[in-house]
């Protein structure tokens, strides 16, 4: 079975939907609810569109130009940002995800689908200006940040987006953290940009997954030999949540009762998620459990398949 950690709270929040996502949604299929349930499964309201640019604009301009040890000025980063923000508000506005299926078509910085345009709202103007000014604000915070003065003074190579992949027992573990930071004279960094509201929202069990993955992964090639003696034990990893919106960055060490608490999460929730799996047949994601609260039910990308009939 594949795992992750993103896809077991979504399996917690709702069965239904875990199972639409994960098994359900195919866009090669010839059955045309499949297919939907594909397109469906693209869909971002604009909170969550906010969050995916400040990533893309981290990965795609900051950390590369970190990586060739070149400065960059405030307003470099902000008119990238700006440019973004304009191509994909284009794209989106214009339903264009459905035009293609390719992950090389999905995968162009342009690409982006906003749930409130499928199901017959609009992007008002004042909620597209606030997203803006948020992401503004949380690439001000990093850049101004002493994570980025760290890495200028002592960063050795930074490695965004990368997914990481550990068998454990009879499950395959997939995460990806937003990004894994080598140091010179430091031990190895996982940070996990978070942009939204609450300020204190602790999210120790998703860094505490990435630190103990990261231990036990065989390194990758770009990963410098002299931190893998430190990647052999979780303890050594830095962990570090990275609040943009309000510039707040939260430590973590993993222990080896995190390690133990981290393992009894992923074995107990595969053991839950197994039951629905069906030994690989696809079956009426409608003969599946939904949310206990209607409140999901709302915000749910696959609402208009999950009350076909009702």
């Amino acid at each position: 079975m594949n795992w992750s950690y993103s896809m077991s709270r979504v399996f917690f929040q709702c069965p239904r939907k875990w199972y639409y996502r994960k098994i359900y949604a195919d866009s090669g299929s010839s059955d045309p609810l499949r297919k939907e349930a594909f397109f469906l499964s693209e869909l971002s309201n604009l909170r969550a569109w906010r969050g995916k640019l400040v990533d893309q604009v981290i990965s795609r301009f900051i950390i590369p130009r970190l990586n060739k040890h070149e400065r960059f000025e405030k307003q470099e980063v902000l008119d990238y940002a700006k440019n973004l923000v304009h191509n994909q508000l284009e794209f989106g506005k214009t339903k264009s995800y459905r035009k293609d299926v390719s992950s090389e078509f999905r995968s162009r910085p342009v690409y982006c689908a906003f749930f409130e345009l499928e199901y017959g709202s609009v992007l008002s103007e004042d909620d597209i200006q606030k997203c803006v000014g948020e992401i503004n604000t949380s690439l001000v915070n990093l850049m101004t940040s002493e994570l980025i003065k760290r890495i200028y003074e002592d960063g050795l190579h930074m490695i965004a987006q990368r997914t990481l992949k550990l068998r454990f027992l009879d499950i395959s573990v997939n995460c990806t953290p937003d990004l894994i930071a080598f140091f010179k004279s430091a031990p190895p960094t996982v940070v996990d940009w978070k942009v939204e509201t609450p300020q204190y929202k602790d999210h120790w069990l998703q860094l505490g997954l990435y630190g103990l993955v990261l231990s036990r992964v065989e390194p990758h090639r770009d990963f410098p030999p002299e931190s893998h003696p430190m990647l052999k034990n979780p303890g050594n990893i830095e962990l570090l949540e990275f609040q943009l919106l309000h510039s707040h960055a939260h430590e973590y060490k993993i222990t080896p009762e995190d390690v133990i608490d981290v393992e009894n999460y992923i074995y107990s929730s595969t053991t839950q998620i197994s039951r629905f799996v069906n030994g690989g047949s696809v079956v009426d994601p409608h003969h599946l459990p939904s949310a206990k609260n209607a409140e999901s039910c709302v915000s749910c990308n696959f609402r208009k398949l999950c009350w076909r009939g009702d």
